[in-house]
Order: structure tokens, then sequence, then C-alpha cells
């Protein structure tokens, strides 16, 4: 048996930030790109962190009214997000955005292999993962039936309504167009990628723990084969990659840095063969 562990941080020891911007608007501090929102942009690195608060939805009407919101009040759904005033000055808007736990690296990494050999089998096997790491999700993902697509993922099953409270995605819109502006308000467009992120909606936990690779052979040892073809061993094998995977990621490959262009699911191989020393 043997492994391995790894634990990393980072953190931007200075930065040029503005003196009257807020503690929570300065990079200085954080985890470079990665506290959630600090991400790379032409400008610069930006923070894009957004938190819900009551529950994360708008409830009813009343609640509509009595919480401030993002966009215009006509616009907004019972169902919708409710976003939380995070410097507290009687607004949602871009200003609100902050650093939030979530590292798109992964903080710790390990893995543990092992194997033996009885007679005449071999066994090996790897599993590998890490702890703490997150992954974005494109508007493909939290924006159901963009464009007019009536295609939905995982994360748009479980959706608000009002016997299922405790939802993880909001309530279903069907606009036709290529954005949802309770969404996007932050910057940007749907389709060309989000600049507020909500933790745990679009923003996921890809913590995750995988068989990577499993081998077992059997070595036949003949001394007929040997006279007669010259065969000193003869190995009969098989071999398994990415057999099973542990994470709560609600789908797609907790390998992957994020989901902005969608996935390609990871592949399960199986093979067999023969091995022949002369």
């Amino acid at each position: 048996m043997r492994g391995v562990f790894g634990w990393n941080e980072n953190r931007v020891v200075f930065k040029d930030d503005p003196d009257a911007f807020p503690d929570h608007m300065k990079l200085a501090g954080k985890p470079l790109t990665e506290m959630l929102n600090v991400e790379y942009s032409l400008e610069g690195l930006e923070i894009n962190g957004v938190e819900l608060t009551n529950g994360g939805y708008y409830t009813s009407v009343d609640d509509i009214h009595n919480n401030v919101s993002p966009i215009d009040y006509t616009k907004t759904y019972v169902g919708d997000y409710l976003y939380l005033d995070y410097n507290a000055d009687g607004t949602v808007n871009t200003l609100d955005k902050h650093a939030i736990p979530g590292l798109t690296y992964p903080p710790i990494t390990y893995s543990f292999s092992g194997g033996f050999t009885w007679k005449n089998f071999d066994f090996n096997f790897l599993f590998s993962g890490n702890q703490g790491k997150y992954v974005q999700y494109n508007q493909a993902f939290e924006v159901e039936f963009i464009k007019g697509d009536l295609r939905v993922h995982k994360s748009a099953l479980d959706y608000w309504t009002p016997t299922n409270r405790d939802a993880t995605h909001a309530t279903m819109h069907y606009s036709g167009s290529s954005s949802q502006d309770n969404l996007v308000w932050g910057g940007g467009e749907a389709d060309r990628g989000y600049q507020a992120i909500i933790k745990d909606r679009y923003f996921r936990n890809a913590s995750y723990l995988r068989l990577k690779d499993v081998y077992i052979g059997y070595t036949i040892r003949s001394a007929a084969l040997n006279r007669s073809l010259g065969i000193g061993n003869l190995v009969v094998y098989a071999t398994g990659n990415n057999l099973l995977t542990f994470t709560p990621l609600i789908e797609g490959d907790p390998e992957a840095t994020n989901f902005y262009q969608g996935y390609y699911p990871q592949m399960t191989t199986f093979r067999g063969g023969i091995k022949v020393d002369f």
C-alpha cells in the first residue's frame, strides 16, 4: 500500500486596490482567482460572488415588494432568487459582489494505491481524489430553456415551487431569449457567461474520490510452452479505468475546471490482453 497527500494555499499578498474600496471589494488578502469569484477578465481581476438570503427565494408577492431586488419588480417572480444586500445600502447591484467560499483549484489532493501477488495472480488498484474544489457552470446549466431550447440539466429538475421550498434551483422560466434578468444582473449575458456567481447553484462542490485504475493478471508458466514455442511466461490480464466516482457534483466530470461550454461525459473503459515473454 502507498499513498500521496498534497495541501496548498495561495493568497494575494499585495494588490494596489483603491483606498476608497470597501474591504469586500478588495483583492488583497484573498486567494488568487479562487475564493470564487476572483477571476480573470480583460480588466484584470474581479470579485463576482453573491449570496442569497431568507431561504434563498421570494416566496410571495409580499416578499417581492418588501425586499430589495437587482431588477425591476415587474420582472421578478415568486420563486426567483432573493439576493443579499451585502453592503446594506438599500439596493442590490454590482457593489454587493464579494468573495465567497469555494476554490476552483483543489486545496487538498490525494491518492492511494496498492496491490498484491498471490501464487500466479497479480492485482493492483489506484484511487485518486481531491477535497474542496468547486467548478463553475455556465448558463446552459442554470438558465432553463435557453433560447427556446427545451432541454434542461439535472440542476433544473429540483426547482422552486410552493411545495418544494428547499429547492436548489429557482422557479422555472421560459422567455425564449438568451437571458433571464434575475440571473444576469451582475453583468454580461447568459450565453456569454455569468458575472455574478452563487455558491451551490452554478458554483458547485466538485470534491471527489475516484477508483481510477484496476489491474488483474494471471501468469502461466509452462515448460511445455517453453519447449514447443519458446514462451517463457504468458500473462492474461484485464484492466478497468474510471470505474467508480463518489462526488456531490450534480453532473459532469469533477476533474474538469469549468463547464462553460458543456462537458463530455467521463468514460469508463475496460481492456483485456495477453502478454507473451519469449
